[in-house]
């Protein structure tokens, strides 16, 4: 590491600020995309982690009132309860056609001339899967939306961090500056997948552009 005049002191950064940042950048370029990529799936994580009932013992009527109850819910906090809640009503469904057509056979019809019930409960039910997707749709748009914008705030400060680490002056007036960039762009939420490897190419390539000027001065 070039030494630093003691003449210039009060007008440069000390060694140990100078070491600190080093340290500092090092780590960062390091986590960077391991802490984009665990905020990629925090959507993920937090559905896990979340309490799916055991719908298994529920009638067809308890099963109606559970998907009514989601709907009332955030769709990445119930999206395994209402899958759970489908599964268990159509094999409840499957289990009624099933017992229908054993005493139409028993009381003498034919297998082909099996029709089973109209089930109103069914259309109901399906009427309410249908809101259920339609508001899972709704929201998955809004995240890309904001994988969008957040895409674009990133985009903004990659350019921020150009301006910086080709500037012409005495980088070490700049540091704090590039330090609330880093500290913005950990604040950013997620982005597009397609984007991540080009946005940390760009991100680590002006990390150690900034950090050879400030060795350089």
């Amino acid at each position: 590491m070039d030494s630093i005049n003691k003449t210039d002191f009060s007008e440069s950064i000390s060694d140990k600020e100078l070491q600190d940042f080093s340290a500092e950048l090092s780590v960062d370029e390091e986590t960077s995309a391991v802490e984009d990529k665990n905020t990629e799936s925090s959507a993920s994580i937090s559905t896990s982690t979340s309490t799916v009932s055991n719908y298994s013992a529920f009638s067809n009527e308890e099963l109606m009132e559970a998907l009514k109850n989601c709907l009332n819910k955030q769709v990445e906090e119930v999206k395994n309860d209402v899958e759970n809640i489908k599964q268990a009503f159509y094999r409840n469904h499957r289990a009624e056609v099933e017992n229908q057509k054993k005493l139409f056979l028993e009381n003498g019809g034919a297998e082909e001339d099996f029709v089973p019930k109209s089930d109103e409960l069914e259309e109901t039910f399906k009427s309410l899967l249908k809101e259920f997707r339609d508001k899972k749709t709704e929201h998955l748009a809004k995240i890309e939306k904001e994988k969008q914008e957040n895409l674009l705030k990133k985009q903004q400060i990659l350019e921020k961090m150009k301006i910086l680490a080709d500037a012409k002056d005495d980088v070490s007036t700049h540091i704090n500056e590039f330090r609330a960039l880093q500290q913005e762009w950990k604040s950013i939420g997620q982005v597009p997948p397609s984007s991540l490897s080009d946005l940390f190419k760009q991100y680590n390539a002006y990390q150690e552009a900034f950090w050879d000027l400030i060795k350089i001065n």
